[in-house]
């Protein structure tokens, strides 16, 4: 089978959605799988060695995958895309102790090849630019490529990211349109408004 014949297209087979962008509408996530590499999509300020970006595509049936090609740019003399991480959805969450793939960016053009997986999301999370102010992440296109083969004894078991924030749990809920229910705690006046306020924190750090 032709490998152009093994690209999903994301704009019919997928969703997409993201944590973080730059407001207006050149700068969406939704031009990153226009097969444009024109238009782009631009992050945020936020240092991302602070709160990573993240970007999931949700496939409309489970996908046999083996390969994500990301194109970035190099803006103001500094490649826009430098660490990235690939997780695939199991269960009801990600398998965050078995990653598809941790690389880090040289050029333009990234590749990212890994064994193959049957998932029905895709997580892109990108932890860092070649930026001195480490921010402003920019992906020009996407491309999540199938595989001809069957993945062989790979079952993916959910689990926790091992750094990733409350924050960053939260960000996630929230973009994929999960509304926030707050925990049914009684207040104990013994406790006082300064141990729920430390709570909560602990909990967004």
């Amino acid at each position: 089978e032709p490998v152009a014949d093994r690209k999903i297209d994301l704009q019919k087979e997928a969703r997409i959605y993201v944590s973080h962008a730059t407001p207006g509408e050149e700068f969406r996530i939704e031009n990153a799988i226009d097969n444009n590499p024109e238009t782009k999509w631009v992050g945020e300020a936020h240092p991302l060695s602070f709160q990573p970006a993240n970007i999931v595509i949700e496939f409309l049936k489970p996908e046999v995958i083996e390969r994500v090609t990301l194109q970035s740019i190099v803006f103001r003399d500094k490649l826009a895309l430098k660490d990235v991480e690939l997780y695939a959805r199991a269960e009801g969450g990600w398998a965050g102790e078995t990653p598809l793939a941790k690389v880090q960016a040289t050029n333009v053009l990234t590749q990212i090849s890994f064994p193959v997986v049957k998932t029905t999301a895709l997580r892109i999370r990108i932890r860092d630019t070649w930026r001195e102010d480490h921010s402003y992440p920019r992906i020009h296109e996407i491309e999540v490529h199938r595989s001809p083969w069957e993945p062989v004894d790979r079952v993916l078991k959910a689990a926790p990211i091992a750094d990733e924030k409350g924050s960053e749990r939260f960000v996630l809920r929230r973009m994929s349109g999960e509304k926030y229910v707050a925990p049914g705690t009684v207040f104990d006046p013994a406790k006082g408004y300064v141990h729920y306020v430390r709570e909560f924190l602990d909990t967004m750090i």
